[in-house]
């Protein structure tokens, strides 16, 4: 069985285990979205410029910010994804677990927000519609 065979990479994310730092005052999530056709793929977008907004114009994961109304960022990373690139990942995709959150930056800059990653498993592409954050995503 190959290194990035989809069960393979479920194992391995679900057995990861990290301790949790104290939140930051904003938090996000971004999903890390795998597909398997012969060699794995991950979904990338390209944001959409706009002034004020420290990603603008970046490649990025699909995601964002934490909402009174998400009930976890796992919720979060689901909900950012369907908005920025219109995936339902609650039906496209397997949640194999989170990865280890790490401190924003953009533009070389730290920023008070803790990003948490999770990793989603599709066993084919999903196709992404740019909504009216993406420019573009592949």
């Amino acid at each position: 069985m190959s290194a990035w065979h989809p069960r393979r990479v479920a194992d391995r994310v679900g057995s990861l285990r990290f301790p949790m730092p104290e939140p930051l005052p904003r938090r996000a999530a971004v999903a890390v979205l795998l597909s398997f056709q012969g060699e794995p793929e991950v979904l990338l977008m390209k944001r959409v410029d706009r002034e004020g907004d420290p990603w603008s114009g970046q490649i990025s994961l699909p995601g964002g910010r934490y909402e009174a109304e998400d009930r976890d960022l796992l919720a979060t990373a689901i909900r950012e994804t369907e908005e920025e690139v219109g995936i339902d990942l609650a039906r496209s995709a397997s949640h194999a677990g989170p990865l280890e959150p790490f401190v924003a930056r953009a533009r070389g800059k730290v920023l008070p927000m803790d990003i948490s990653p999770h990793v989603f498993l599709a066993e084919t592409r999903p196709v992404a519609v740019p909504g009216e954050e993406a420019d573009d995503a592949f």
